[in-house]
């Protein structure tokens, strides 16, 4: 709230105090806002660094959390050298925990990746697993597969109902892709 002014006054660099004191008492919540802010450079000076340590303590914790970040670091190589095999292994480790974000992001290595093998029947496994966690872009992207029929056998009616599971989850992409299978009349 303090971070970007929704229900207070904006106050970045007190909530950057505030995430600091709550991931230093255990707060994994605190640890991925501060780590994300490291990252983006909001409010304070961009650290990558910083962001890898805060979101690696996460993602190797007892109870792990918030490895997906950590793997789209690897994936995209900011403050570490790029490399997709870890990353692969870490946004496994985020959406075998439930982290929707890991799955789509290890769905989109099995579809596009260039040093993970290429598999889209495991890319639909994936974003059905992000999906069902809640992550409106996995429904997106299934959707465009049964729409496609890519590794999996075209579907209209099947398209149509996750796309609009994500337009009710608020993606606007979901809801232009609701349009355009009415419009056309598939679904």
């Amino acid at each position: 709230m303090l971070a970007n002014g929704v229900g207070a006054v904006k106050d970045v660099p007190r909530a950057v105090a505030l995430y600091r004191e709550a991931c230093t008492a255990g707060q994994t919540a605190a640890c991925t806002a501060l780590g994300r802010t490291y990252r983006d450079g909001s409010g304070v000076p961009r650290d990558e660094r910083a962001a890898i340590e805060l979101f690696r303590k996460e993602c190797y914790a007892e109870v792990p959390t918030n490895c997906g970040d950590l793997a789209w670091m690897y994936q995209y190589g900011h403050g570490v050298t790029p490399d997709e095999t870890r990353a692969a292994v870490l946004y496994r480790k985020a959406c075998d925990a439930g982290e929707g974000y890991g799955c789509s992001g290890l769905a989109k290595l099995f579809v596009y990746g260039k040093e993970v093998e290429r598999a889209v029947g495991r890319a639909v496994d994936a974003y059905r697993k992000g999906c069902e966690a809640g992550h409106s872009p996995s429904c997106n992207e299934l959707g465009l597969m049964y729409d496609r029929g890519t590794g999996v056998p075209v579907d209209q009616g099947e398209a149509l109902r996750l796309f609009t599971r994500s337009c009710d989850a608020g993606l606007p992409l979901g809801c232009s892709n609701v349009g355009v299978l009415t419009e056309n009349g598939r679904g």
